[in-house]
């Protein structure tokens, strides 16, 4: 067995210690150029339904995380080492297989609706987001246009200025009605 191969097994240690990572080496078993392909087999099957650490803030992240697990798959293995258990695998396979078929097909068609809607959810919330942006810029421009004419309007009117020209106003429309 290469070396690589033996490596690819040893999993980090929280120990720093050399000769601790050794003796455990020492002790772990010689495996079989069939046994490290199965292992890499496995390792590639179940790296798509590992779990994954996202930011919250991440909409698209979690979408694509939703769409890489939405699949149902019922293709089952058969294999075995043993012939009879083989076959009656493969028996309880295509016994099962159509209604096992019917329900991914349910599943399947659940998880595309989940993931449109989670994409259209994601596009509403960036037009949202771009939107607040926009207005955020706007109200802040008008508070400084606000900001530069408050203290020239202020200096011309003075409430009794302003108290005399409602006066004059009211004169001239005459009474409410």
């Amino acid at each position: 067995m290469a070396a690589g191969a033996r490596e690819a097994l040893i999993w980090p240690s929280r120990m720093s210690n050399d000769s601790t990572t050794a003796l455990r080496a020492s002790r772990r078993p010689d495996f079989g150029a069939d046994a490290l392909v199965y292992i890499e087999k496995v390792r590639k099957a179940t790296k798509r339904l590992r779990a994954y650490e996202t930011n919250p803030e991440d909409v698209r992240g979690a979408l694509q995380r939703v769409r890489e697990v939405s699949g149902f798959n019922v293709e089952v293995p058969v294999l075995s080492a043993r012939r009879e258990v083989q076959f009656v695998k493969t028996g309880v396979k295509r016994l099962s297989g159509w209604y096992m078929a019917y329900l991914a097909a349910q599943l399947n068609a659940f998880g595309a609706t989940i993931v449109r809607l989670g994409e259209t959810m994601a596009s509403r919330v960036e037009d949202l987001e771009r939107n607040g942006d926009e207005l955020t810029a706007r109200v802040g421009a008008v508070e400084a246009r606000l900001s530069r004419l408050e203290p020239k309007t202020a200096a011309t009117t003075s409430p009794s200025t302003v108290a005399s020209t409602s006066a004059k106003r009211s004169n001239k429309e005459g009474p409410i009605r």
